[in-house]
């Protein structure tokens, strides 16, 4: 007896023994193999990034130095935008920005007007079409508008005061930057009669009684490209473009012209870039004019015959008579229909780039 409990003791040694071993063949020795294939990995990390270009000071420079470059480009981009919108923000030689009222601006209003008009009359340019129910009046032209004294009362009212005097100031600035193109170009541009001027927003949402609304259309109806149908009538819901991120948005007009063919690229040119108003890099002294499109029509034409009479072996008499009728064939006026928009910036709403960007 005690011989087998002397022997089982050895036996339990044995046997715990066996179980070591299997249990290290079967957890510790497949480790062997994994460790192997995981330092063959590290080794090869290490060797591509041995071979591969690191983020470093320089590029951190280098990235910091670009940004610095475009925050700056940015920024003289806006500069450019905020100076061209100052000149279209403002107002008459007199008035002071704060202190704006109907009653200081409407009388310098109607002054500018009677400048432009006479300064054009000088220079032998009409204003308009007749009007066909009023022999001494005269319709369309620059369409200027001025809202009655109801209209200020009840449809304006004070708090929308300051706001459509300011857009009446800017329209008024659109509207002389074509009466310039004929009294103050670069170069002599001869035009025969301004035919029409538009906005294709209202003044005032509430405003329904602008020039061009009121009066009839018929055979002297303009077809402006981007805002109007062949008749002549807006298109319903036009809007102005917002300018991304806020930065402002469009001031969109047309205008049509009777003058001679060979005076329209010269009209096209003053308008984008008139030859007196600014230069260089700065926006000083602009208005940012874009064409929206143009067209040509012709609306009279000669006569496709022409019949001379004359005696019988007369030469002379039929020599005479065909010179008279070769003079009465000369260039006739074309239309030239213009759609622009004025770039309104505000500059407010640029991005500041005072501090680098917040690490995230």
């Amino acid at each position: 007896m005690g011989k087998m409990k002397g022997q089982g003791f050895w036996v339990g040694v044995a046997v715990a023994a066996l179980v070591l071993v299997a249990g290290w063949v079967y957890f510790v020795f497949p480790l062997g193999d994994q460790q192997d294939r995981l330092q063959n990995q590290v080794r090869s990390l290490a060797s591509s990034l041995a071979t591969a270009k690191m983020v470093g000071s320089k590029d951190v420079e280098a990235a910091q130095e670009y940004r610095e470059k475009m925050a700056k480009e940015y920024e003289d981009i806006v500069q450019f935008y905020r100076e061209a919108d100052e000149h279209l923000e403002r107002w008459f030689p007199g008035l002071a920005a704060g202190s704006v009222n109907r009653a200081s601006f409407m009388p310098l209003y109607r002054g500018e007007i009677d400048r432009i008009h006479k300064e054009l009359k000088d220079k032998g340019t009409q204003l308009g079409v007749p009007d066909p129910n009023n022999p001494d009046n005269r319709l369309f032209g620059f369409n200027w508008e001025e809202p009655s004294i109801d209209d200020w009362a009840t449809k304006i009212g004070a708090a929308d005061e300051v706001k459509v005097l300011q857009d009446l100031q800017k329209r008024f600035w659109a509207r002389q930057r074509v009466a310039d193109v004929i009294l103050r170009p670069a170069f002599e541009i001869k035009v025969t009669r301004v035919h029409d001027f538009r906005f294709p927003r209202r003044l005032h949402e509430r405003l329904t009684n602008a020039p061009w609304e009121t009066a009839p259309q018929g055979e002297n109806a303009v077809s402006y490209p981007g805002f109007s149908d062949p008749t002549g009538q807006i298109v319903r819901g036009f809007q102005e473009y917002q300018l991304p991120n806020d930065l402002g948005k469009t001031l969109t007009f047309g205008f049509a012209l009777q003058l001679p063919y060979s005076e329209v690229p010269k009209v096209i040119k003053e308008i984008v870039q008139p030859g007196g108003e600014g230069s260089g890099q700065s926006g000083k002294g602009r208005l940012l004019v874009n064409l929206l499109g143009a067209h040509v029509t012709i609306r009279e034409q000669n006569d496709t015959l022409i019949t001379i009479v004359w005696k019988e072996g007369d030469l002379e008499e039929r020599k005479q008579k065909t010179e008279e009728a070769q003079k009465a064939i000369k260039p006739r006026d074309v239309l030239l229909v213009v759609s622009c928009q004025i770039i309104d910036f505000d500059a407010s709403k640029a991005k500041k780039f005072d501090a680098p960007p917040e690490a995230k």
